[in-house]
């Protein structure tokens, strides 16, 4: 489905923002996950 996307707009130019798109993907869940590790250890805090 994304490969001819890609395709349509460059091949080359595609993959690169493809990987780019992966990157900035990967670095939101990091941040995602961290801030909600850090949120729950708070409110078990919290709770007790």
């Amino acid at each position: 489905m994304i490969e001819p996307m890609l395709r349509s707009c460059g091949w080359r130019q595609g993959r690169e923002w493809y990987m780019f798109l992966n990157i900035c993907v990967h670095m939101f869940m990091q941040y995602i996950s961290s801030d909600f590790l850090a949120f729950s250890v708070s409110r078990e805090i919290q709770f007790t």
